[in-house]
C-alpha cells in the first residue's frame, strides 16, 4: 500500500492543473468583453492583416496619451491570420493563465514544498 502522504501529493498533482483551468475559465468567461481598447485593437490588427501595415506599437489607450506596445497586436494578428478569430484569442488567454497558475504552483512546490504551493494557489 502506497504512503498516504504521497497520495495525497500524486492527488495535488492531478488536481492543481485541472483547478488552475476552472479558476482562469470561470475569471475570464468564454467570450471576450468589449472595451473601446479591444474595437482599437480590432482595427489595429484589421489594418496589419488587410493593408500589410503592421505598426511598430500598439494603439493609444482609452485614458491619455500612452502607446500601448506591439506584442499583444502582434499576436492577436498571428491568431487572427490562423483563423482563430476572438474567441480563440479569448481561450488562449484561458490557456496561458492557467499554465501561469500550474508554473507557479510547481516554482513554489520545487522550493517550499507541496503544502506552501497549495497554499499559494489558494491565495
Amino acid at each position: 500500500m502506497k504512503n498516504p502522504k504521497s497520495l495525497i501529493l500524486t492527488l495535488m498533482n492531478i488536481l492543481i492543473p485541472f483547478a488552475a483551468f476552472m479558476a482562469a475559465w470561470r475569471r475570464h468567461g468564454t467570450s471576450a468583453l468589449l472595451w473601446l481598447d479591444t474595437l482599437n485593437d480590432n482595427k489595429l490588427i484589421h489594418r496589419c492583416l488587410e493593408n500589410n501595415s503592421c505598426a511598430t506599437h500598439g494603439a493609444y489607450v482609452s485614458f491619455g496619451n500612452i502607446l500601448q506596445g506591439a506584442t499583444w497586436h502582434q499576436m492577436r494578428s498571428i491568431i487572427q491570420f490562423l483563423g482563430l478569430g476572438t474567441d480563440g484569442a479569448q481561450w488562449l488567454a484561458i490557456f496561458m493563465d492557467a499554465l501561469a497558475l500550474i508554473l507557479v504552483y510547481k516554482l513554489i512546490e520545487r522550493l517550499y514544498g507541496p503544502w506552501s504551493a497549495l497554499l499559494s494557489e489558494l491565495v
